[in-house]
């Protein structure tokens, strides 16, 4: 008895000992902390009690949660009993830095395993009410109202930023695990900030609608969904969710009625429509089967997926909407029909599977072809195809055959490793005639084969060989180095495949060796040179607007070494016309820069006559140096032309020349006029070939006038008088330029005679001449107007000395022959004087 009233006493110790600790307010003084600390790490983030008073049958708390929200419980409870009746009020403006607009008030009364809880106020803009019953720790009946909820601040909730706005309306009615709910938004709108993050661009006013029903029915959720707008339509008419095993089965359709409207989005214009049905579900976080039907490109695709199995049927697809789907033009169309099956879709390394495809009917659209290649066909052209392809191993390999009555056998086989893009091609085949293709009448066959290697996706090795073109093409890359080389090709079957049209024929060799294609550091060697080259008259002709001369020769060699993407060059050109015997410097191909220096020389500049709209008949021996930067041309030259010692510099279109002591008689010669003048001259010459307007300044020193028809003329009409023995010392000759028209003034002096002309001009295009000259010699004046053109000049001579001389003697002769009878005299005179009236 002892015993057992010392083991009660004893037990009544620490139930008072308890009791103090746990729920007197020293006890919670001394739980609080502890509570604070657990919570705060299961959480994540600051639990702070403000309240804290736990008794052994009720409680009164209020907790702040990071600073933000509010949370106040007060009831009572039963330990021994696990019942429990509260009263609950949640308040908060914003949590964790998002705007929440939360204040929930609501009782919570029942058991820890068998409670209802009901509630109401506000969230996230919206009014909202709920009520539920929570069985053995899950909901058994829900009723919710919630018909406006912002869903900008939803989505501040969820993700931190408002991706989304618009309102979302949101009803259940739940009971006994069996109910409704329905969510229902006709207007949601993505954020500008959404599309940044997502790097995705949608239209102006661009929004969606959503509508969900869904039935609960025991562990089973059956949901009816439709999402609307302007790009596509979704539905999925039975969803189904089992809470059991999380499986998911659901059919869905989806509707694409302008692809092209997709491009903002998927960075790829799409062109044509799709629609898309099937059925598929989800177990274990994974697909399980799909079964899906597409209707799109002229034809549809059958495809199923299950058991990690893909078979796909195609059946009549048509190639030119393939080609327009991804915004490429129609250059051929065809049938696509063909199977796929694939396994292992999961595991990349163990894929598996195979695919046969036959393009049969094709046509390759000659209009297109002719807008793509600059060809001339006259008709489309008939083609078929059959693909293999094999995948094993992360390995696809495949076998292409594509024949036409141009291409024979055109082959392409190799294998390409998914894993990490390495891949291994050969091609082979046999073009019957490269002119059928591109319409021109060169007939050039050509047989090509490659061998091409690629590493991570890029090319890696290669060996091309191609005869054709009447020779042959061989190209090789090793890793970055490349070594071609192009042998007796003919020039004229390379350039009847391009707008050009065959501008020469000729023998075309080169070499190029380079250590890699990375045209930002171009390091390397080549070498150019065309032999036996003749001119096509025609083809240059038109290309030049212009009538190039016959059966032109000429040759050609260029020589370049790159070092970091500048070419050092040297070149040199031959040909009956114009050669040019040094054309070296550097082309910088980063800064599109050329420097470079030239010598140059024409046998006779007229044979350029068709270049420069005049017949030069003299010599030209030129050298200098050219630049140029984007296009931006300047020059400089130094000529020997007519005898002189000629400077001439070109700088942003102004032309500028400095002749010393040039011979006129050259100049008149080259310009294919009579050479009636002798002597020398330093001209200025100023000219932009922009606005074809320029100036120029001539000297004449020590010139005088040369025998011929016009001064044999002067002579007769000055009475035997020789004026070619005047020398002229200083003359000035100025006029411009104003398109094809030259105006100038002209005055020379010599001890006897002076010679002046005013407002002459002539015509370059139509060669003609308007020069009125006014001379005097001794007290005898002379006016000369020429006439005509440059080939055929005209003289009209006149001097009012000589007249006045005539006319004195006329008189006299008058006087004389009616002497004694001076009224017949003065009627003859009268007679004489109309005459001259009359001129």
């Amino acid at each position: 008895m002892k015993f057992l009233a010392w083991f009660c006493g004893i037990l009544l110790v620490l139930v008072v000992a308890l009791y103090c600790v746990l729920f007197s307010s020293f006890g919670n003084s001394v739980l609080k902390p502890f509570v604070e600390k657990i919570a705060s790490e299961k959480i994540g983030m600051e639990f702070r009690l403000e309240k804290f008073e736990l008794g052994f049958s009720s409680f009164d708390i209020l907790a702040i949660i990071n600073g933000e929200l509010g949370v106040e419980s007060k009831g009572k409870y039963s330990l021994f009993s696990s019942q429990f009746d509260l009263n609950y009020n949640t308040q908060a403006k914003s949590f964790n830095g998002m705007q929440i607009d939360l204040s929930l008030k609501g009782e919570a009364l029942g058991s820890f395993d068998n409670f209802v809880a009901n509630g109401s106020g506000s969230l996230a803009g919206s009014s909202i009410r709920f009520a539920s019953r929570i069985k053995d720790y899950a909901p058994l009946e829900l009723k919710l109202d919630a018909k406006a909820l912002d869903l900008a601040a939803l989505s501040m909730i969820a993700l931190k930023k408002a991706y989304i706005t618009g309102k979302l309306s949101a009803v259940a009615d739940i009971a006994g695990q069996e109910g409704t709910a329905k969510l229902n938004s006709a207007k949601i709108i993505i954020t500008k900030e959404a599309q940044n993050d997502f790097g995705i661009s949608l239209p102006a006013n661009f929004a969606l609608s959503l509508n969900s029903d869904i039935k609960l029915l025991g562990k089973q959720v059956a949901a009816a969904t439709r999402v609307k707008s302007a790009l596509a339509n979704l539905s999925a008419k039975n969803t189904s969710y089992n809470f059991e095993n999380g499986e998911i089965t659901s059919d869905f359709n989806l509707d694409i009625a302008n692809l092209a409207a997709l491009e903002p989005i998927i960075k790829q214009k799409l062109n044509g429509s799709i629609k898309v049905a099937g059925n598929t579900k989800i177990a274990n976080g994974a697909m399980e089967f799909l079964d899906a039907k597409i209707n799109g490109l002229g034809g549809e695709i059958l495809a199923s997926l299950k058991d990690n199995e893909l078979n796909a049927n195609i059946k009549n697809l048509k190639l030119a909407q393939a080609l327009s789907l991804a915004g490429l033009a129609p250059l051929a169309n065809s049938d696509i029909s063909g199977t796929a099956k694939i396994t292992n879709l999961n595991d990349t390394k163990k894929i598996k599977g195979s695919a046969n495809l036959t393009l049969s009917s094709g046509v390759l659209n000659h209009k297109q072809m002719n807008a793509l290649l600059g060809s001339d066909l006259s008709s489309d052209v008939s083609f078929n195809a059959q693909n293999k392809l094999e995948i094993a191993s992360g390995t696809l390999n495949f076998d292409s055959v594509l024949n036409s009555p141009v291409i024979e056998n055109l082959g392409a086989k190799g294998s390409y490793t998914l894993a990490n893009g390495d891949a291994k091609i050969n091609l082979a085949g046999k073009i019957a005639d490269l002119g059928a293709i591109f319409g021109s009448g060169a007939k050039s066959p050509a047989n090509i084969k490659a061998n091409v290697g690629l590493k991570a996706g890029e090319l890696s090795d290669g060996d091309i060989d191609i005869k054709g073109f009447g020779g042959q093409i061989i190209a090789k890359v090793k890793g970055k180095a490349l070594n071609a080389n192009i042998k007796n090709i003919k020039a004229e079957q390379v350039l009847a495949m391009t707008t050009f049209g065959s501008l020469f024929n000729g023998e075309v060799n080169a070499e190029l060796s380079l250590d890699g294609l990375n045209l930002q550091n171009l390091n390397g060697r080549g070498e150019l040179s065309v032999k036996n080259g003749v001119f096509n008259a025609a083809a240059m002709s038109k290309l030049l607007e212009a009538e190039f001369p016959e059966n032109v020769k000429f040759s050609l060699n260029f020589k370049p070494t790159f070092t970091n993407s500048v070419a050092y060059f040297s070149s040199n050109f031959a040909s009956d016309i114009a050669n040019i015997s040094k054309f070296d410097g550097s082309y910088n191909l980063q800064k599109n820069a050329l420097d470079a220096a030239y010598s140059a020389n024409v046998s006779d500049l007229s044979k350029l006559s068709f270049l420069t709209g005049v017949a030069l008949y003299t010599p030209l021996n030129v050298s200098g140096k050219i630049a140029s930067t984007n296009q931006a041309i300047n020059a400089s030259a130094n000529s020997d032309i007519f005898g002189s010692n000629t400077d001439i510099t070109f700088k942003s279109g102004a032309l500028n020349a400095n002749m010393k002591n040039a011979k006129i008689e050259q100049i008149l010669k080259a310009l294919g006029y009579e050479q009636f003048y002798i002597g020398t001259t330093n001209m200025t010459f100023d000219y932009n070939t922009a606005s074809k307007l320029g100036e120029f300044n001539a000297n004449i020193l020590n010139a005088h006038l040369a025998k011929t028809g016009l001064t044999e003329l002067i002579s007769s009409v000055l009475g035997g008088r020789d004026i070619t023995t005047e020398v002229y010392e200083n003359g000035v000759v100025k006029g411009t330029i104003k398109g094809d028209i030259i105006t100038f003034d002209a005055n020379m002096h010599s001890k006897r005679s002076d010679i002046n002309v005013k407002q002459a001009s002539i015509n370059t295009k139509s060669k003609a001449l308007n020069i009125p000259v006014s001379a005097n010699y001794e007290k005898t004046d002379i006016g000369i107007d020429i006439t005509g053109t440059t080939e055929a000049p005209k003289y009209a001579l006149s001097s009012q000395y000589l007249q006045q001389k005539a006319e004195q003697g006329v008189e006299k002769l008058i006087d004389k022959a009616f002497k004694g009878n001076d009224e017949k005299a003065d009627k003859a005179k009268d007679i004489l004087n109309n005459l001259k009236k009359l001129f």
